[in-house]
């Protein structure tokens, strides 16, 4: 849309009437909890309410009575808590404690814990202990080097530049809340104390399970009493947690989002763009319901994807919360890819096998992410652009941005998956084009110089291409026919949300039996859920992206563009190569995909927001 145009939509006659009936009636109904939580979720502009929510919540009874004395006491509940209040003033006392004390409780648990490791393995025969009690303690005493200083906590948190980025700039504390002061509390011999009695009992449970329950208690209250928080963890700790983890953290940040909603400290935000995911939602939901044959393990993946989105749609409405989740995801991913690149190379003779194995498809040392090269090569797809575009800002930390970029496209060409690659240059090249028009000469001369190139290309490297596309393809087509007539047999509901696995045994050819996906993400969700749900999968893909480029021609700032084009080339590129591969077949990866997904819409609405705030402030001033 032009700048200064005129919204035709937001003028209609019909918007204008709704909103003046809305806005009478809301005041018959601003006590309904109903009406409190639709005023902010169905809102047309100036947080007017709709008439449906109106009508529904406009009359008193004994219902809106009911969800407001419960709204009431959720609230009191949460603010005058006396318990709330005592530990909330308890951890702030914590924070202005002495920095080594927590540095000698850390170094002493450490320490013990090695002593009696050795104590226990060479002088008592009939007991042993495991090798994690070992390197935790050692971990343990390196953490503690961090801490040994004479300053209050709060200082050290501020100062160090470590924990400053990983308290403030990532995680997002607030920085002026801790006011720089003397340490009100110093007790080293209690720490010792402590960390002796730590280290002891590091036969029943290791010290760094100790120091890592302590910090899930630090997240579990950052997450809770902000929420925006836990979306930034969530997104850097996809690949390095379990499914099980990722869900509690997520419903962590959604239970606090809730209560924020309710206390007014949040909005639901709704858009056009959202009803495309609703309803992908609810044919997700209906069709999870009539699944038919073993459907465990996937058969709520998308709606587990689907909650990302929400998540990330929400949470993320102001530029410094989108920044740290997008910068997140990039130091993840390159945290993963340098740590496989390390083994691959350098590691021992069995660790450089695992890393190949891993990188062949079989798993290995990387099996603490994902443990197989399709599930990398995925992850890679999703999060590898944002570095890309993060190198491109001018400010410090250009090169380590190209470079750990550099690691996660190696390490994709390491996982064997050709098509991943292909789709992840293609679409790459198309969208950095688009970005910045300098980046169109180097493409139109890089092209005749690898076509030359290709020429000196050895034998052997050609006849691995060769065999690798002809054995890809080779399973590709036969997977295809046996899900073709899968979807033959049920074309308009499919068989139900994660019911591929059990049903295309029936329908496969013969040696291709064994399948848990269709070789593409949109077959597979035509087999189970039908041309219904493959049509809202997507009309939700062309909304979005329609969405996205939309806003990127709308705004002109290079720096706004950035945080729409780096989501946009992750989502296009993924998707692109979900023609060839189910990208969904990892629970951690179909999350991650919508939650980018949601992070691509967060930052096209926030970009077109402040684009129109910008245009309005010029227009009033001309006036």
């Amino acid at each position: 849309m032009a700048a200064g145009k005129t919204n035709r939509i937001k003028r209609s006659a019909v918007i204008r009437a709704l909103s003046r009936f809305a806005e009478r009636t809301a005041k018959r109904a601003e006590n309904g909890l109903i009406a409190r939580l639709l005023s902010g979720y169905f809102k047309l502009e100036k947080a007017q309410l709709s008439s449906f929510a109106a009508m529904l919540t406009g009359q008193k009874n004994a219902v809106t009575d009911a969800f407001s004395s419960l709204r009431d006491m959720i609230c009191r509940a949460f603010t005058e808590n006396p318990v709330k209040k005592a530990v909330t003033s308890y951890i702030s006392g914590l924070l202005y404690m002495r920095t080594r004390d927590v540095g000698i409780y850390l170094f002493s648990s450490g320490l013990y814990a090695v002593i009696e490791y050795f104590i226990i393995k060479y002088a008592i025969i009939s007991r042993d202990l495991p090798d994690n009690v070992l390197y935790g303690g050692i971990g343990v005493m390196i953490l503690s080097l961090f801490f040994f200083s004479g300053k209050a906590l709060c200082v050290t948190l501020a100062k160090n530049p470590i924990l400053s980025f990983l308290t403030f700039d990532l995680i997002g504390a607030d920085r002026d809340a801790l006011k720089p002061a003397e340490p009100k509390k110093k007790n080293a011999s209690a720490a010792l104390l402590f960390g002796m009695l730590t280290g002891v009992l590091a036969f029943l449970i290791p010290p760094h399970r100790v120091v890592l329950l302590l910090f899930c208690l630090v997240i579990f209250c950052t997450v809770f009493f902000k929420p925006e928080s836990g979306v930034v963890l969530t997104v850097a700790a996809v690949p390095f947690l379990q499914l099980r983890q990722l869900l509690i953290l997520c419903a962590i940040t959604t239970v606090s989002y809730l209560i924020k909603t309710l206390r007014r400290k949040r909005e639901l935000r709704f858009r056009p763009i959202d009803i495309s995911v609703m309803i992908l939602a609810a044919f997700t939901l209906f069709g999870k319901l009539v699944t038919s044959g073993d459907g465990s393990g996937t058969d709520s993946l998308y709606l587990i994807g689907l909650a990302g989105y929400f998540i990330c749609r929400n949470l993320l409405c102001k530029r410094e919360w989108l920044s740290r989740a997008l910068h997140a995801a990039a130091l993840s991913s390159a945290a993963v890819s340098v740590f496989g690149l390390l083994f691959y190379f350098f590691g021992t003779p069995s660790q450089m096998l695992a890393a190949h194995t891993l990188f062949a498809g079989a798993g290995g040392e990387m099996s603490l992410f994902f443990g197989s090269s399709s599930a990398l090569a995925a992850y890679l797809l999703l999060t590898a652009p944002l570095l890309l575009y993060f190198g491109f800002d001018g400010r410090n930390g250009r090169a380590a941005y190209f470079i750990a970029y550099a690691a996660s496209f190696a390490s994709l060409c390491l996982t064997g998956r050709l098509y991943a690659v292909i789709s992840c240059v293609i679409v790459t090249v198309a969208v950095m084009t688009v970005y910045d028009r300098r980046f169109l000469v180097p493409v139109l001369v890089s092209v005749p110089v690898l076509l030359a190139g290709a020429a000196f290309v050895p034998g052997r490297a050609y006849s691995y291409l060769y065999s690798l596309l002809y054995s890809e393809n080779a399973l590709i087509g036969s997977v295809w026919a046996g899900t073709a007539k899968l979807i033959s047999t049920s074309p308009v509901g499919g068989y139900g949300i994660g019911s591929f696995a059990g049903m295309y045994p029936l329908f496969a050819l013969a040696g291709f039996g064994s399948q848990t996906g269709a070789k593409s993400v949109y077959l597979q969700i035509c087999a189970e859920g039908g041309i219904v749900l493959a049509i809202c999968f997507a009309v939700f893909l062309f909304i979005l992206i329609s969405f996205c480029v939309t806003c990127i021609y709308k705004c002109g700032h290079t720096e706004n563009k950035r945080y729409i084009y780096g989501p946009l080339t992750a989502i296009s590129a993924l998707f692109m190569y979900g023609l060839v591969e189910n990208v969904f077949d990892s629970p951690a990866v179909c999350m991650l995909a919508f939650a980018v997904a949601g992070i691509a819409a967060a930052a096209s609405e926030l970009c077109r927001r402040e684009h129109d705030y910008a245009v309005s402030a010029l227009e009033y001033g001309e006036v």
